[in-house]
């Protein structure tokens, strides 16, 4: 078994010690990163089979000042299987902490970004999000075309627990606008809620047989 031992929360390395040296894990070994928070992917990476020694501390960082620790230690956890149920609650409570304090991500590139980051997060949950659906719904009316696809992308990966947000997707594929990432393809919110209506299955086929018939509708 391995045991995962913090330093400092401002500290930059992760000290990973072994207790059983013959199943061929080192004794010390030291994980170094200029990134300000690996920890928590770096714990995710040791996969399922290393649960019973990263879920804890990975859960304890749920309790993190920062919400990017937070959003990081959730994402860990969907990587080792861990309790979700409390990873996307906490997921959801970043979302509605940083839309509520800042009522307009568009003028706000941090706010944005947390937000973004958080949507993101929660589409790793794909069908164990379902609980998230309403909130996600929400940004599909936000003023930031990249909170709107991200939502989008999120609704889609959740699928058929998601038709709670099919008039919503409904509506977002008439949406003309496009964002365009740095040295990256055009990302287009019609395309995008088309997709997603898709994985939401049957439930979104009247919608999507109705959008092909409305010339408001973006071809491409």
């Amino acid at each position: 078994m391995i045991e995962f031992r913090f330093a400092s929360i401002n500290a930059r390395t992760l000290q990973i010690h072994s207790r059983r040296s013959h199943l061929g894990y080192p004794k010390t070994l030291v994980i170094k990163s200029e990134k300000p928070q690996p920890k928590s992917k770096i714990l995710g990476s040791f996969g399922p089979q290393h649960r019973l020694a990263t879920e804890a501390p990975l859960l304890a960082r749920l309790d993190d000042a920062s919400p990017h620790v937070r959003i990081a230690a959730c994402e860990a956890l969907v990587r080792i299987d861990g309790p979700l149920d409390v990873a996307l609650e906490t997921l959801i409570g970043v979302l509605t902490q940083s839309t509520e304090s800042v009522p307009n991500p568009a003028k706000d590139l941090p706010a944005e970004s947390l937000v973004v980051s958080t949507l993101t997060a929660i589409g790793q949950f794909r069908g164990e999000a379902v609980d998230a659906v309403i909130r996600l719904s929400i940004q599909l009316n936000s003023g930031n075309v990249k909170i709107r696809l991200q939502a989008a992308k999120a609704l889609g990966q959740i699928g058929p627990g998601a038709e709670q947000a099919i008039p919503l997707l409904s509506n977002a594929i008439r949406d003309t606008e496009t964002f365009v990432p740095m040295f990256h393809y055009v990302d287009s919110l019609a395309d995008v809620a088309a997709d997603a209506l898709g994985s939401i299955g049957p439930a979104a086929v009247p919608v999507l047989l109705d959008a092909l018939k409305d010339p408001m509708a973006v071809d491409g």
